[in-house]
């Protein structure tokens, strides 16, 4: 549910029962807190289980993945790195060497509170309360290491092209003139560092968007696909269901969000 986008400021949060999610990358924080069951997450190149009670931190432009083993629930919660600005600038000297934490009770109470129902209006104040609770279990519970991980600069930058344009008509030879890279080095930069080929990064992320766009109006699904750069409705459901494992008809009745 997006509940705050005003000019780079973002929270939106989702519930998820089983998740499955390719490998993919994004601009904003994002906490995954297992709530039953148990998550298997891999983050950049390490594995983790995550149990219940437990949450991983994954910081911005970090490719990481969603598997379920078993039968599980878990939260996620989706923010800009200016609404939490004191986290933000921690992490400017230092890089996450391990992304797993207990969840405080105060954080379980207020996640409960704060996240549910879905249709519930979550207010500013009720932000920041949230994200300062969980921001203090990932200093407590994460280990961090002095120094950044180098980031592929260009792969940032074309991530941001992407997020940027993903209505567009764009393609690898297009982002890579953007940022100006030769297409073939772009094209090993996404296979070296996420794992997975420059259109499927480009899928996931017009996906995702779409996503959001199912559960945050009464936008047709022709709508969506055009707005979200699908040629047609038959490519926006074929990449929907590849990528998540449902039809958008499936999604929008489900009553979770991506």
């Amino acid at each position: 549910m997006l509940v705050t986008e005003s000019g780079a400021e973002l929270f939106s949060w989702a519930k998820h029962t089983n998740v499955e999610c390719v490998r993919h990358s994004h601009a904003h924080l994002e906490i995954i807190i297992v709530t039953e069951g148990m998550l298997d997450m891999r983050v950049r190149n390490a594995d983790y289980r995550i149990k219940e009670g437990q949450g991983i931190f994954v910081s911005a432009f970090e490719p990481h993945e969603f598997h379920s083993p078993s039968e599980n629930r878990c939260k996620v919660i989706m923010f800009s790195r200016e609404l939490a600005s004191k986290l933000s600038e921690y992490l400017k000297s230092k890089k996450v060497s391990s992304h797993i934490f207990a969840v405080s009770e105060s954080s379980r109470a207020l996640a409960k509170t704060i996240l549910s129902p879905l249709d519930r209006e979550t207010n500013s104040f009720e932000t920041q309360a949230l994200l300062s609770s969980l921001c203090l279990d990932i200093v407590e519970g994460c280990t961090f290491e002095d120094g950044r991980h180098v980031q592929e600069d260009s792969l940032e930058r074309a991530f941001k092209y992407i997020n940027d344009h993903f209505s567009e008509n764009i393609s690898l030879e297009s982002v890579a003139r953007a940022i100006g890279l030769h297409p073939v080095t772009l094209s090993k930069t996404f296979s070296q560092k996420m794992g997975v080929s420059f259109n499927a990064s480009v899928k996931c992320i017009r996906c995702t968007h779409a996503a959001a766009a199912i559960k945050g109006g009464d936008a047709t699904f022709t709508e969506i696909a055009m707005a979200c750069g699908f040629g047609s409705v038959r490519s926006f459901n074929r990449n929907f269901r590849e990528i998540f494992g449902f039809s958008p008809t499936e999604y929008r009745e489900c009553g979770e969000i991506i």
